[in-house]
């Protein structure tokens, strides 16, 4: 025994020479404790506490928790009667805390595995978030229990292994010490069935040697291919790890009804794993791609811990490869994340991170993995409740918690279907408060597809708050009102100002208003076709907005009055001529009879009047024939005199008993016109008029078209959403015939549409989804991920199992998976449904194109923790192994970039990519002259401007054709000159508010705005010059604006990925300059940055 205490005396003063005198005086304290004790095997206590200390020691614990192995019992079953006696004998408060501490958790941990006693298991975990280290020597003690369990008998040894079991299992796991815990696991699984142990052991051993040379083969194989790829040997090793019995028990037999000696049940993918050790996270993706080369990955095998760690540690990428038709479980991580799986808190890198909370000089992923480690250990307050399932499972909530909170916690449709409660056997309400200890049972009610509103009130967690809001903004009533006032929103309106016509629309089509918001939640109704109709309820009032002008003095205070910014109201209805007048309201100015009772506060009352509408004047012959009567010919005179029309020319004659009055009159809009036939029809004996030789209404028809302005234009351009339709879509014919001659092949690949934003990704699927090329090969199902992105894997699939069923699943009758039959294994779930949706397909002549869009937001739902990138590794799998489904892909160039950056096996390895930007200027023209051909013509030089001015930007193309219609309707012409697009860039650049610029910059990067001041403050287009780095650099410092180097190049890089600038090669030096002048100008107008330099310049 004095060997022992050597090598302990030998380890505390190598790490802590200063604690000589510490260390001596501990020694006199344990002897003095234990002398002359003895456990029930007969064994002397000094030796349990050495092998305890012995423990801590192995462990490179420091000095002083060694210390604190040797000190543990003294109190507790040693001669000291009291802490404070002990204290008294070596005076060291640092010391004195941890013993203090390990007592405390020695005192709750002997009943915690009972379940109805679960206050000592919270307490346990209480104290290990305020002091680790003294749990870690509770471990260290409990492991030489296990050691030494000869000294345990009956009750005792039968409490302390369920103890083990339930406790300190659960702990190490948490800790993060797996070989430790692996040690406790082996020991408790040989001590509660000796035989099960003997006989997987004896299997093991066997394996190991009948396998050793196809395991060797395997291990050879995999470094050939790794060595392929440069990484073997130097930046990666390979290694065979065998689980021990009681894993390949845990993982296999324990599922299995059969007697355990039967050994042919045994399945080998549980004897070993293989694991890959790299240097770098970007070797072990590299790393993986040559695992995958060595035989087929298993279907939906895939797991990537390092997008998102477990809590004891653990960060790897998981596959499985099938070789011989058995699947080879591979794990490859870094040295340090290997390190830390391993020893977990024990890792000093760990350890130092939870005491002083600094990180390590790791990689990112290495440094995320591990501060996520660090946070997971320290999660819980001290003031949190500890709630269990009738499982004996903790759960922590806030103080003040609900039922409905623990309901959340567990799921969120466990908290959507919650019908009952019972908290320790005993029934309650919903919004009944919990204490800690409650056992809480939850009944669900499978009718209940929605939470009630009242729900918000009664939970305090975030989380349960959080899903409940969502729920009920998922419920089709309030998602289809959300969608309807989303797009009213989006032309200026707000919801609440047009709930009466709502109304009258909807017992117009007779129905109710829940039904018509959950029609356009399913899908059966367009939200922009009830705006459309609503808008447009009474043409009357859009007609009669249109004859409508400012008088020159509200002229004088709305100089840029537009013909949007009148609206009809709902109190009145001027016709022409009647008196009218404005009134401001905050969705604009509404029309309203200048006698309206509405018009209460004067300072709001704008002027209005009814517009002149003069047109060139026009000779207009009539006939009129009519039964001879005294003062005929004054009553039309009469007539002629009250519309103000010239009278040219009038001659009559008798035939009989009838007059015929043929008379010329100057003419010069359409209301005069009309006015006079009207009023001359109704003189009395008046019984026929004919104008310019034609019955008067044939002739007013035709006159009427002369006369009056045009009709307005319809604006075939969608600068808010996606253009789809027949005739719409114009400019990408070149992208169409790519894509329609990738997926044509006999081995057509999936394929990704990428582009920056508003390029026209999704207009361009929406289209091709009316593709007849396509059409002949595939059926196409159209899904729009951003729907469901945010609500977990299992709402995502259920979207996209949803979107094939109603596009194919009209004759085959596949059973569609539930949300909760996706909540377990959702990825498994999905492949089955699919596996059987292709199967009866199979026979057909055409194969399944899935057409997703919007996959950027699982990426940022990856991100933000609501799914796991083992999603994107299903669709890869899909892509590659399955022989009738194709994907087309819908994304941004940033999501690519992310992808590649997180160093995830992205999909571009598997598809086939189409990138989209700036249309050619003959698409361009294409798409602004197309849709309007016939009816607006423009100049040669206004085409120039526009696609100069936008850069053929088809984002930019549709915001300002949009806004050319709105002024040629307002002005009543159909010819488009250069001076009126210059017109227009001008107006729309000094009163745009910026948001359809918000994607060419990263607005809360100071430095991109800087950077962009400077090249974009000219005030004219011509002086535009592109710059170097050095030279934005210098014109900023002539602004007073200072930035590094490196800060103004990485800024011009970032904006050129972005499309925002354009960047050429002169003289060796990259310039840049902003590509849209559109933006440039609109930049400019806004940016004070121009003045301070044209003034000091």
């Amino acid at each position: 025994m004095s060997q022992r205490w050597q090598a302990l005396e030998g380890y505390v003063l190598m790490h802590a020479p200063e604690e000589r005198e510490l260390w001596q005086r501990v020694v006199e304290v344990v002897q003095e404790a234990h002398a002359e004790q003895f456990r029930n095997n007969g064994r002397p206590y000094l030796a349990h506490v050495l092998e305890v200390a012995e423990i801590l020691a192995a462990w490179k614990v420091e000095p002083l928790l060694v210390l604190a192995g040797l000190l543990h019992d003294a109190t507790r079953y040693g001669r000291f009667e009291s802490a404070e006696a002990l204290q008294a004998r070596f005076q060291h408060p640092e010391l004195d805390a941890i013993l203090q501490v390990v007592s405390q958790v020695a005192n709750h941990d002997a009943l915690a595995h009972y379940v109805r006693d679960n206050s000592r298991l919270q307490k346990i975990f209480d104290l290990m978030v305020s002091e680790v280290r003294a749990v870690l020597v509770r471990c260290a003690n409990r492991l030489a229990d296990l050691r030494d369990i000869d000294a345990f008998k009956g009750e005792q040894r039968r409490s302390l292994l369920l103890n083990s079991e339930e406790v300190y299992l659960p702990l190490l796991e948490r800790l993060g010490l797996w070989e430790v815990r692996v040690e406790m696991e082996d020991r408790l699984f040989q001590l509660r069935a000796p035989e099960r142990y003997a006989a997987i052991r004896r299997w093991r051993s066997q394996q190991m040697r009948l396998q050793a040379d196809d395991i060797e083969a395997w291990k050879q194989r995999v470094e050939e291919a790794l060595s392929h790829h440069g990484l073997w040997p130097g930046r990666a090793e390979v290694e065979i790890v065998y689980r021990h019995p009681a894993s390949i028990f845990r993982k296999h037999l324990s599922t299995l009804p059969q007697n355990v000696e039967d050994l042919s049940q045994l399945d080998l993918r549980y004897l070993f794993t293989t694991d890959v050790i790299t240097h770098t996270v970007a070797d072990a993706y590299l790393a993986l791609g040559a695992v995958h080369e060595c035989g087929a990955p298993g279907m939906a095998s895939f797991r990537d811990y390092f997008a998102q760690p477990k809590n004891n540690g653990y960060a790897a990428l998981n596959t499985s490869i099938i070789v011989n038709s058995a699947p080879l479980r591979v794990s490859l991580r870094t040295r340090a994340l290997r390190a830390l799986a391993q020893e977990g808190i024990l890792l000093p890198e760990a350890y130092a991170c939870w005491r002083d909370d600094c990180l390590p000089d790791w990689q990112p992923v290495e440094q995320r993995t591990l501060r996520h480690f660090i946070q997971a250990l320290r999660h819980r307050q001290r003031d949190d409740l500890s709630l269990f399932t009738p499982r004996g499972d903790m759960i922590d909530l806030p103080q003040g918690a609900t039922v409905l909170d623990f309901a959340y916690e567990i799921h969120t449709d466990v908290g959507r279907q919650t019908g009952h409660a019972f908290v320790n056997g005993k029934p309650v309400v919903l919004n009944s408060e919990l204490h800690s200890g409650d056992v809480v049972e939850i009944q669900k009610d499978l009718s209940r597809k929605w939470p009630e509103p009242q729900w918000l009130g009664w939970v305090k967690t975030s989380k349960a708050r959080d899903a409940i809001q969502m729920q009920l903004r998922q419920r089709p009533e309030s998602k289809g009102r959300i969608l309807i006032d989303k797009e009213l929103r989006q032309r200026g309106r707000k919801l609440e100002d047009y709930q009466p016509r709502l109304a009258m629309l909807v017992n117009e089509m007779g129905s109710t208003l829940d039904e018509v918001y959950s029609n356009v939640a399913q899908g059966n109704l367009r939200a922009h076709e009830i705006v459309d109709r609503l808008l447009h309820l009474m043409p009357l009032q859009r007609t009669v907005l249109l004859q409508v002008e400012p008088t020159p003095e509200s002229a004088a205070r709305f100089p840029h009055w537009d013909a949007e910014m009148l609206l009809s109201s709902d109190c009145c209805t001027p016709l022409q001529g009647d008196p009218i007048a404005g009134y401001h309201t905050e969705r604009g100015i509404e029309l309203h009879r200048a006698s309206c009772p509405s018009l209460m506060s004067a300072t709001r009352i704008v002027g209005l009047r009814w517009k002149a509408r003069v047109v060139e004047a026009r000779h207009v012959a009539f006939v009129m024939r009519a039964v001879n009567r005294k003062g005929l010919i004054n009553d039309l005179t009469q007539v002629i005199r009250g519309a103000n029309v010239d009278i040219i020319e009038l001659e009559g004659k008798r035939q009989g008993a009838m007059d015929e009055v043929r008379f010329t009159l100057e003419i010069t809009n359409e209301l005069e016109l009309g006015y006079l036939v009207d009023s001359i029809r109704s003189l009395p004996s008046v019984n026929r008029v004919t104008v310019d030789g034609q019955e008067a209404e044939a002739a007013l028809g035709d006159l009427r078209q002369y006369l009056a302005p045009p009709r307005p234009v319809i604006p075939p351009f969608s600068p808010g959403r996606p253009v789809w339709g027949s005739g719409r879509f114009w400019g990408r014919a070149q992208e169409v015939l790519k894509v329609e001659t990738l997926l044509s092949g006999e081995f057509a690949p999936s394929v990704m549409v990428r582009g920056p934003r508003r390029i026209g990704k999704t207009s361009l699927l929406q289209h091709l989804a009316e593709s007849k090329v396509l059409k002949e090969r595939y059926r196409y199902v159209y899904v729009d991920l951003q729907a469901a992105a945010h609500s977990g894997a299992p709402r995502v699939l259920r979207l996209l199992a949803r979107s094939l069923a109603r596009t194919l699943d009209n004759e085959k009758r596949v059973h569609l998976p539930t949300v909760e039959e996706l909540e377990d294994e959702p990825l498994e779930t999905f492949l089955t449904y699919l596996a059987q949706l292709t199967d009866a397909y199979k026979y057909t002549q055409k194969k399944i194109l899935i057409a997703m869009d919007e996959i950027g937001t699982l990426v940022d739902a990856v991100r933000s923790g609501k799914l796991d990138f083992e999603l994107f590794y299903m669709f890869r799998s899909v892509m590659q192994h399955s022989s009738l489904v194709t994907f087309l892909l819908c994304t941004s160039d940033d999501v690519a970039e992310l992808l590649k950056e997180d160093g995830v096996l992205d999909l571009l390895n598997v598809t086939q990519g189409v990138r989209l930007s700036h249309l050619d200027p003959d698409a361009a023209q294409q798409l602004i002259q197309e849709p309007l051909r016939g009816e607006v013509y423009f100049e040669p030089d206004a085409i120039a401007a526009l696609l100069r001015v936008t850069e053929c930007h088809p984002y930019y193309l549709h915001i300002l054709g949009t806004n050319l219609i709105s002024q040629l309707n307002k002005e009543r012409r159909r010819v488009v000159y250069e001076s009126d697009i210059d017109a227009l860039v001008s107006r729309h650049t000094t009163y745009l508010n910026g948001s359809e610029f918000l994607h060419l910059w990263e607005r809360e990067d100071e430095a991109q705005r800087e950077v962009l001041r400077a090249l974009c403050a000219w005030p004219h287009a011509s002086a535009l010059t592109p710059f170097s780095v050095e030279s934005v650099r210098q014109r900023l410092q002539a602004a007073g604006v200072d930035l590094p180097f490196e800060r103004v190049a990485t800024s011009l890089d970032r904006l050129t990925r972005l499309e925002t600038l354009a960047q050429v090669q002169s003289e060796g030096t990259m310039r840049y300059y902003p590509r849209v002048e559109l933006f440039r100008q609109w930049f400019a107008v806004n940016s004070p940055l121009h003045q301070r330099v044209t003034e000091k310049t």
